[in-house]
């Protein structure tokens, strides 16, 4: 059966003479170019950053950018100290949550005025008494673990333990069986940090230090957090050299297979690998990072560049075991002669120019259309893959059929017999294939993808939009930050997920506007009754236990 299309051999006088005229000096240029490119990209850096994966256009984001000082932003990390006997209250424990607490604050990306854990002194508890209010830090402050001698009694942990229920704590600062207990922080906006970003990496490795630290006898940490996602998918992000270098070598491998010669598959991965370099280059040069959510783009581009190489290589087979395409029956093929390296370099370059830039331009332009998605770090990702995809015109279809005049194939009357093979091997297939056109098997099948469609269609709804795991999906579900995730979420009441709403209800709305004060707590009530939703807190129920305070603890102030 026939390879592809016919027609008459195109040629590009200008062009051809410009480039294999020339064969050296193109080749020295695509060197510099790429020692450039390279020298470049060994100074790339992953940046992540948690505004990038915001759409700060939207309204709702525009909110969130207008409070985010004064109610503090959602870039939160949680350090969760849990003791396996399963009792939080002895002096180990404690001396534990204490320090840590401490070292979450020495932490210079965080916000020291959010941090919360029962140690800091903005977690209190107000109880009412026969006098009206009576309150205090949930941790006396006779009680530190940091006084040499200090001993803790066993009253003095009933007392901690009552001045926790009062505060109202428990399953956001202190689990909920008291098997451990939490230190919230929040990170300065990055708008705030110095160069406008914060370096995750360094925050994760910080809090890993935490966790070599502290985690020993019967304490065990558990942290999550944006900062610690990213870390460590950046740590993973290491080990996707070593997949890249696997997804090199087995591709190099199918390439041989398909060509049975060494010098065209090291040649076409060669190609992809220079297009790899060039788009890490060109990103550094233009002020970008490699987000860790984008790591794939590399692979991507990869991907790309050998299927077109793949095509420069298949023509220039055809022209260099068979002088033309490779069309005809097998004898006409064997009757054919092949040309020299050099002029069929030249034909397969000439008929692979225009559709290949085509091709690689309409990936441009798709791949540019995610620009139109306002969110930093999908806008990188449109940059890159659009980048990278344009990059491949100038080595797949200049430097890749320059390369390949220069190559001589050995054992070509044997290469060339097993290309007559691979031509018709897949007759028996087209031919089987072919009888799908049939007037009554065609009425089966668009039957039988109707009846696909109509399936597909019915559970399309079923879809699930957002997260299908506990933690992250970027990770494992037995990576260590998913474990630590669905402790946390077991054992408290809380998780990353934390959704805040503000409501802009005017000047003094929040004590002398009853109509808002009650929109609010209602929404509160029907937002705390959705599933899936863990809490619910706001200001009307602060201002139900101070209004009761005020009146003698009367029930009827808390309804």
């Amino acid at each position: 059966m026939a390879g592809v299309s016919s027609g008459k051999q195109i040629e590009y006088p200008f062009l051809e003479r410009l480039i294999f005229g020339n064969r050296g000096i193109v080749l020295v240029l695509f060197a510099l170019i790429t020692l450039g490119f390279g020298y470049a990209a060994s100074h790339l850096e992953i940046n992540a950053g948690f505004r990038k994966q915001l759409p700060l256009d939207h309204e709702y984001m525009k909110t969130f950018q207008d409070y985010e000082v004064e109610f503090g932003g959602a870039n939160r990390v949680f350090v969760a100290l849990m003791d396996s006997s399963g009792n939080m209250f002895n002096k180990e424990f404690f001396t534990a949550l204490e320090a840590v607490t401490e070292e979450v604050k020495l932490i210079s990306e965080v916000d020291n005025a959010r941090v919360r854990s029962i140690f800091t002194p903005n977690t209190r508890f107000v109880e009412i008494v026969e006098g009206g209010f009576a309150g205090g830090n949930v941790i006396p402050a006779n009680f530190s673990t940091t006084v040499e001698g200090f001993e803790p009694t066993d009253e003095d942990f009933e007392q901690i333990r009552a001045n926790i229920v009062k505060a109202g704590v428990v399953g956001r600062l202190v689990a909920k069986d008291y098997s451990g207990a939490m230190v919230q922080a929040e990170l300065i906006p990055e708008t705030a940090a110095e160069g406008g970003k914060l370096d995750y990496q360094d925050i994760g490795d910080r809090l890993e230090d935490i966790r070599r630290k502290y985690e020993k006898g019967n304490i065990t940490v558990h942290i999550i957090g944006f900062a610690k996602v990213v870390d460590d998918i950046a740590d993973g992000a290491r080990s996707v050299v070593a997949f890249f270098a696997i997804a090199v070598a087995l591709t190099w491998l199918l390439l041989f297979v398909y060509s049975t010669s060494f010098k065209l598959a090291t040649l076409t991965i060669f190609a992809a690998l220079v297009a790899v370099v060039w788009m890490l280059g060109a990103l550094q040069l233009m002020g970008f990072g490699i987000d860790p959510m984008n790591m794939l783009t590399p692979f991507l581009i990869f991907a790309i560049a050998v299927s077109h190489g793949e095509q420069m290589i298949n023509r220039f087979r055809g022209q260099i075991f068979f002088g033309g395409l490779e069309e005809g029956t097998p004898e006409e093929l064997e009757q054919r002669r092949g040309v020299p390296p050099l002029q069929a370099a030249q034909r397969a370059f000439a008929l692979i120019l225009i559709p290949g830039m085509v091709a690689l331009l309409s990936s441009c332009v798709g791949f540019g259309t995610i620009l139109l998605i306002p969110v930093d770090m999908i806008y990188e990702l449109a940059v890159t893959a659009t980048v990278g995809v344009f990059l491949c015109i100038f080595t797949n279809m200049v430097m890749l059929p320059v390369l390949l005049s220069y190559t001589q194939l050995s054992n070509l009357d044997r290469k060339r017999r097993y290309r007559l093979r691979q031509i018709t091997a897949f007759d028996h297939i087209w031919a089987l294939l072919a009888k799908l056109s049939r007037p009554m098997v065609a009425l089966l099948v668009l039957a039988a993808g109707v009846t696909a469609w109509y399936f597909a269609h019915q559970h399309a709804e079923k879809m699930m939009v957002g997260d299908a795991q506990d933690g992250v999906a970027e990770l494992h579900p037995e990576a260590r930050y998913n474990v630590d995730s669905r402790l946390i979420t077991d054992r408290f009441s809380l998780s990353t997920d934390i959704i805040n709403v503000i409501a802009e209800a005017g000047p003094f709305a929040c004590s002398e506007n009853f109509k808002a004060m009650e929109l609010i707590d209602r929404f509160a009530w029907e937002m705390s009754n959705v599933p899936g939703v863990q809490q619910a807190i706001a200001l009307p129920m602060v201002a139900k236990l101070v209004n009761a305070g005020y009146n003698e603890g009367s029930p009827k102030w808390r309804s």
